[in-house]
C-alpha cells in the first residue's frame, strides 16, 4: 500500500522546471538533507557504475555511506543502501520503508493545503532517502541523478561535489530534443563554489559544463575516463574526509544487469540495461569477445531513448534480432521499434510478448544470446 501510494506516473509535461517542489517537501520534514553531506552523480550512461563504485570506495576508506540510486531492476527497496566498512550494502528494510511514508505522506498532506503540485514518484523516493540517510547519521551520500540534472529532485540536496559520467543525446522529449540541450541540464548539477569531476566529453558538451562552472565559480576537472572517475572523487573528498589515502586497492564487481553473463542451458547469456548508442557499442564489444559464429539479441526500448541509434549498432551479419515489448508503461510496441530499425544485414522478427520472445531465442540454434534495451528488459531477463 505504501508503494502504490509511492508511485505516480509522470508525462514528459509534467516534468518539473524548477527545483521548489522538492525544498517545499524537505522543508516539511524537518529538512534532512542539512544533515546528509552529499555528492550528486549525473550523466547519461555509466551513472550507478560510477555511484556503486564509489561508495564502495568510501565503505573501505572507513566511511558510512548513504546510496540513493535507480531505476531498481527487482524491488524498490533497491534504491536505498547504506554500506558501511567491513560489511556487505544494507537495502532499507521493509518495515523502515513503510514507516518513512508514513512520515512522508504526513507531510505531503500537510504540504496540500499551501502548495499545488502532484509529487512524482522520483521526488517522493529523493525525499525518503535523505530522510533515511540522516535518521541513520550516514557520513555522506551517494546520489544519482534521475532525469536531467537541473531539476533534478537529488539537486536540492547541498553538495560541493559533482560527478558527471558521458553524456549523449536521450531524453529528447523530456530534455530539449539536442545534445546542448541535455548537456544544459546535466550541467546545472555543477555546485556554486564547488568542484565537478568530467569523464572526457563532445565539444558542445564541454562548452556547456565549462560555461556552467564559469557562471558557479567552480572548478571543472577532467579526469581520464569513467574508470578513474570514482578514484578522482575520492582524493578529492579525502580533503574533507578521514579517509584512507590513497584510495583503497579493491575491484569493482559489476553491477546486475549491466552486461552480466549467466550460463543457462549451455547458452551464454549477457544481460545489459543499456540503451543508448555507446552502450549497445560496449554490448556489442562484449558479444564479439565470446567469439561465437552467429548471435541472438533480444531488444526492447522505452519510448524516450534514440532507438534507431541503438539498434544500428547491431547491423551485423551472422546477428538475429528479435524485437518486444518491454514490460514498462513507457514501452514502444515491438511494431514501433521496428519501424525504427534500418538493418540491412540483420534478420529481424518482431515478437510482442517478452516471454514468448525469450522463448524463441533460446530455441534458436545460437550459443550466445543477449538482451538488452532498457533496464526493465534486464530485470525481466534476470527473473
Amino acid at each position: 500500500e505504501a508503494l502504490r501510494r509511492l508511485s505516480q506516473p509522470i508525462a514528459a509535461g509534467d516534468l518539473p522546471r524548477t527545483l521548489e517542489p522538492t525544498p517545499r517537501l524537505l522543508a516539511a520534514l524537518g529538512d534532512p538533507q542539512a544533515r546528509v553531506p552529499a555528492l550528486v552523480v549525473a550523466g547519461s550512461v555509466g551513472k550507478g557504475s560510477a555511484c556503486q563504485g564509489l561508495a564502495a570506495l568510501l565503505a573501505a576508506g572507513g566511511l558510512r555511506v548513504g546510496l540513493y540510486t535507480s531505476p531498481h531492476l527487482h524491488s524498490f527497496r533497491e534504491r536505498f543502501a547504506i554500506l558501511e566498512p567491513h560489511e556487505s550494502p544494507t537495502w532499507i528494510a521493509q518495515a523502515a520503508f513503510v514507516e518513512l511514508t508514513g512520515t512522508l505522506f504526513a507531510a505531503l498532506d500537510a504540504l496540500s493545503a499551501s502548495f499545488e503540485h502532484v509529487y512524482s514518484t522520483f521526488e517522493q523516493a529523493t525525499a525518503l532517502g535523505l530522510l533515511w540517510f540522516a535518521r541513520r547519521q550516514v557520513d555522506l551520500a551517494v546520489l544519482e541523478v534521475g532525469l536531467g540534472g537541473r531539476f533534478d529532485a537529488v539537486n536540492a540536496a547541498p553538495h560541493e561535489l559533482a560527478l558527471i559520467t558521458p553524456i549523449e543525446s536521450e531524453h529528447q522529449a523530456m530534455l530539449g530534443g539536442s545534445l546542448e540541450s541535455v548537456a544544459w541540464h546535466k550541467a546545472g548539477v555543477i555546485p556554486p563554489n564547488g568542484t565537478a569531476l568530467t569523464v572526457p566529453q563532445a565539444e558542445v558538451v564541454m562548452t556547456a559544463l565549462q560555461a556552467e562552472a564559469a557562471a558557479q565559480s567552480a572548478q571543472l576537472v577532467e579526469v581520464a575516463d569513467a574508470e578513474a572517475l570514482p578514484i578522482a572523487a575520492y582524493d578529492q573528498l579525502a580533503r574533507r574526509f578521514p579517509l584512507t589515502v590513497p584510495a583503497p586497492t579493491m575491484t569493482i564487481s559489476p553491477l546486475p544487469g549491466r552486461l552480466e553473463v549467466v550460463e543457462v542451458g549451455g547458452k551464454t547469456i549477457i544481460i545489459d540495461g543499456g540503451h543508448t548508442p555507446s552502450a549497445a557499442r560496449r554490448l556489442w564489444g562484449a558479444i564479439k569477445a565470446h567469439g561465437a559464429a552467429e548471435v541472438c539479441l533480444v531488444i526492447g526500448m522505452l519510448r524516450d531513448k534514440a532507438a534507431g541509434d541503438f539498434l544500428r549498432v547491431f547491423d551485423q551479419p551472422s546477428v538475429r534480432v528479435i524485437l518486444t515489448t518491454a514490460p514498462a508503461d513507457r514501452a514502444l510496441t515491438a511494431a514501433a521499434l521496428a519501424a525504427q530499425a534500418d538493418f540491412q544485414h540483420t534478420q529481424l522478427e518482431q515478437i510482442d510478448s517478452l516471454e514468448a520472445a525469450l522463448r524463441r531465442a533460446f530455441e534458436s540454434p545460437v550459443d550466445v544470446i543477449a538482451i538488452s534495451g532498457s533496464l526493465r528488459m534486464a530485470a525481466a531477463a534476470r527473473e
